[in-house]
């Protein structure tokens, strides 16, 4: 098993003010999947309060060309377990202006485990050099994972949403990540509910106290689940309109979180994406986010590989 790189110093920056900072606001524990062309940062739900995220990035996009040696019995695939913030500390240092290039290697090193005893045990090894200049930090890591471990943390990266479609809320992310700090202090839950006219309302429910916010005319994906807004329901409040599509069966509404949206919207904002997609998983048992970023050599398209997205668990009605 090897793994050796060289960061380059866009990967270092993308690291730096993207990835690092949106995950760190879900946990500490996070686990790296290392393969041939992509790399992938997940955390689980029983680390972040629920959430289960997963940041997908290609090889390139990281390191520099040809710098990438990667080798397993397993499909050439490496995944282990880190401290965040020990991690976010060192990338931090390893963008300073004098530095130069960064390498990046699997090792194990023996370490002390009292009685004069040693065993090995595995790090991530960082070096940053510069003029006059050389920074070596030692980030311990769990030992890599198994086979077995690592097929199920694959199945997490190459997870499909299942939802029967997605809006686009990038146009009004900030609104939201203000309404839920505003709606924080009304009620613990929230109840979200999209429809495939492009419809988003947002509910919550405190002590003699209901609040609700509609957002209207956003774009559906795929396009061909959008259905057009039904014209009789244009004079109607937007209470109306919900109770009308509730009945109608064209709502899917979901109790969550609102701590833990609020989280995901403050982390989404972050790293400032192209797009933000927001569905309701089959039978309403999930509401997933994925956000889409643009490719730089393409012209404004959107890039396929770079993908940052996470899951909420849904309430169940007593709880809420």
């Amino acid at each position: 098993m090897r793994f050796r790189a060289q960061l380059s110093l866009d990967g270092v920056a993308v690291l730096n003010t993207e990835v690092l900072p949106a995950l760190e606001k879900f946990g500490k524990a996070c686990q790296l999947v290392l393969m041939p062309s992509l790399v992938a940062f997940v955390q689980d739900p029983v680390n972040t309060d629920g959430a289960q995220v997963v940041w997908r990035l290609p090889v390139d996009m990281l390191f520099e060309p040809d710098s990438y040696m990667l080798n397993s019995k397993n499909n050439d695939t490496i995944a282990f377990a880190f401290d965040l913030p020990l991690l976010k500390n060192v990338i931090r240092n390893a963008g300073g202006d004098n530095v130069a290039s960064v390498e990046v290697k699997l090792v194990n090193r023996m370490v002390d485990v009292g009685a004069g005893a040693t065993q090995p045990h595995p790090f991530l090894t960082i070096i940053a050099k510069g003029t006059d200049l050389k920074l070596k930090h030692q980030l311990p890591i769990s030992a890599p994972f198994a086979p077995a471990d690592v097929g199920r943390i694959l199945e997490k990266v190459e997870f499909t949403s299942q939802c029967d479609y997605h809006l686009d809320i990038h146009s009004l992310i900030l609104r939201v990540s203000q309404l839920t700090e505003k709606l924080k202090n009304i009620g613990d839950s929230l109840r979200l509910t999209t429809m495939p006219s492009g419809d988003l309302h947002l509910q919550v429910t405190g002590i003699g106290v209901f609040v609700g916010a509609e957002f209207r005319k956003l774009k559906v994906f795929p396009e061909d689940k959008a259905e057009a807004a039904d014209p009789s329901t244009g004079g109607m409040t937007p209470e109306q309109r919900l109770d009308n599509a509730i009945e109608k069966g064209k709502a899917q509404s979901v109790d969550i979180s609102q701590k833990q949206l609020a989280r995901g919207v403050t982390a989404g904002l972050v790293p400032h994406p192209m797009q933000v997609l927001c569905g309701i998983g089959a039978n309403d048992g999930l509401l997933h986010f994925k956000f889409g970023f643009e490719n730089m050599m393409a012209d404004g398209r959107l890039d396929e590989h770079k993908t940052f997205r996470f899951t909420l668990p849904i309430l169940e009605t007593e709880d809420c």
